[in-house]
């Protein structure tokens, strides 16, 4: 009797023991998978930040795709051929002018205007071959435009040198007021610098020109000095226009690439609102600092877009450029989800302020 209980205290102490181990090794696996569970939800929580952050790239990338004229600054020019164009209502009228249409032609100049007037006039009659005589009062007029042959004007100054007959005194005349220093002429010099920086041609280019259609030959570094010649006498009439444009009570500011030699430059331009006065100045930055230089210490109200060389400037003083605001809301229109929602309803709203 004694040996059957004690080997049921040993059985039951092997199976305790048995079970103890269970459980530790229960507890180990329970808290590997706790340590598992903790990792995969961390990387579940960084892989749905990466899928926002994705879809935020993806959905800017596509909306940086479907940009064009009509929802950002870009120029028609750059529209893809696929993006149509909104076509106006057929109005069931043909092509062209319409009948009864008043025609725009070129104004007539006055005789006082006129170089050369050639007079035709019939001779003999057509129908009984008698000498015809007499003038028409309102005889038909064509005029037509030519370009004369064009030769530079050369001056020639002689300077004398004279010895006094009484004294025997060595004489020199003097040049007279205004003659240029150089060989070139102030209208030939203006229109150098007008090829090189109205017209953007080269200086090579210049040369050619002036050698083919004037006669006049000229080197590329005289297309230099000519433009450094004007550039320096228009610096003190630029800078009074520059402090009339930074006084005036609004005004329309923008700012565009430009090519300056090989070197990327910007275009920055500000205008009165009547348009009777533009100051273009060509920076080499498109920053706060550009803007600052092109507009002084204007404290008027500044009409531009919502750039950010424009925010030293007042929030109270500005006025977003209504053409960008539209295009914005266009583009915000395109989108899904509330923004475009809200887009849409600024854009309509935007079509019924105008």
């Amino acid at each position: 009797m004694n040996d059957i209980m004690g080997l049921n205290i040993t059985a039951l102490l092997e199976e305790n023991q048995r079970l103890r181990e269970e459980n530790r090794c229960l507890r180990e696996e329970n808290q590997r998978l706790r340590e598992e569970n903790r990792s995969l939800r961390e990387l579940v929580a960084r892989q749905q930040e990466q899928i926002a952050e994705l879809l935020i790239r993806v959905a800017t990338l596509e909306e940086r795709l479907q940009k064009n004229s009509s929802n950002s600054s870009k120029p028609p020019s750059q529209d893809p051929p696929s993006m149509k164009r909104p076509k106006k209502p057929a109005t069931g009228r043909s092509r062209g002018g319409q009948i009864g249409h008043q025609g725009v032609g070129r104004k007539m100049l006055p005789l006082d205007q006129v170089d050369h007037v050639v007079e035709v006039k019939p001779e003999i009659c057509q129908g009984c071959g008698v000498r015809l005589e007499g003038e028409d009062e309102q005889p038909g007029r064509h005029q037509v435009f030519e370009l004369p042959e064009i030769r530079p004007e050369v001056t020639e100054y002689r300077i004398h040198q004279l010895i006094c007959s009484c004294c025997g005194e060595r004489n020199i005349g003097h040049w007279p007021v205004g003659v240029p220093t150089g060989v070139f002429g102030e209208v030939l010099i203006t229109v150098v610098a007008m090829l090189s920086g109205v017209y953007r041609i080269s200086r090579r280019k210049i040369t050619s020109l002036l050698s083919e259609l004037f006669g006049v030959e000229m080197g590329t570094g005289s297309v230099s000095a000519c433009k450094k010649k004007v550039s320096h006498s228009l610096e003190v009439p630029v800078e009074e226009v520059l402090s009339h444009v930074q006084a005036q009570s609004a005004l329309n500011v923008d700012e565009t690439g430009w090519r300056e030699g090989r070197a990327k430059a910007w275009l920055w331009v500000a205008t009165s609102l009547s348009g009777l006065v533009t100051v273009f100045m060509i920076h080499a930055h498109r920053s706060q600092e550009a803007a600052k230089s092109l507009l002084g210490t204007f404290a008027g109200i500044l009409i531009s877009d919502r750039y950010s060389a424009y925010t030293p400037w007042s929030l109270e003083n500005r006025q977003a450029c209504w053409s960008h605001l539209r295009r914005d809301f266009k583009a915000m229109s395109e989108r899904s989800g509330d923004g475009g929602r809200i887009g849409l309803r600024l854009f309509e709203a935007s079509h019924q302020l105008y």
